[in-house]
C-alpha cells in the first residue's frame, strides 16, 4: 500500500493542516479525514471540506483516481507535457499515483498538496502545526 496525506499548506506564512490520507492499493484509491474534528478544515474552503469529499465520516473508494484530485495532475494535452513529465523524473508508464506523489498536485489556485509521510515530517519542524 502506498499513502499520501492531503494537506493544506501555506508556505509564506508557514501554516500546515493534515486534512485526509489517500492510500492506494491493489489499484484501488481510498481517501478518507483524518482528524477532522481537531482540524481547521473551515479555513480551507467554502464549506470547510476539499471538495468532491463532502462526508467527513465516509471512506471513499474508486478503481480510478478521484476527479477532484486527477484534475490536479498535469494535463497530457499540454505541449510542455514530456518536459514536467522530465522534470519530476517520471516515465510514460508511470502511474497516476506516481504523478500525484511527485508533483504533489500542486495548482497556483490553492494551497493543497498531497505528500508522502517522509516529506510530511520535514514540513512539520517548519510549520506552526
Amino acid at each position: 500500500m502506498e499513502k499520501l496525506y492531503l494537506i493544506w499548506y501555506e508556505e509564506e506564512q508557514k501554516i500546515l493542516n493534515i486534512i485526509g490520507e489517500l492510500d492506494y492499493l491493489d489499484g484501488k484509491y481510498i481517501f478518507k479525514y483524518l482528524n477532522y474534528e481537531n482540524s481547521d478544515l473551515q479555513l480551507f474552503s467554502k464549506n470547510g471540506l476539499y471538495y468532491g469529499f463532502e462526508d467527513i465520516n465516509k471512506t471513499y473508494e474508486s478503481n480510478e483516481l478521484f476527479p477532484t484530485i486527477y484534475n490536479r495532475l498535469p494535463s497530457k494535452k499540454r505541449e510542455d507535457y514530456k518536459y514536467i513529465m522530465r522534470e519530476y523524473g517520471l516515465l510514460d508508464s508511470d502511474d497516476d499515483f506516481q504523478i500525484l506523489k511527485k508533483t504533489k498536485g500542486k495548482l497556483s489556485t490553492d494551497y493543497f498538496i498531497f505528500v508522502t509521510e517522509d516529506c510530511l515530517g520535514i514540513l512539520k519542524k517548519y510549520t506552526k502545526y
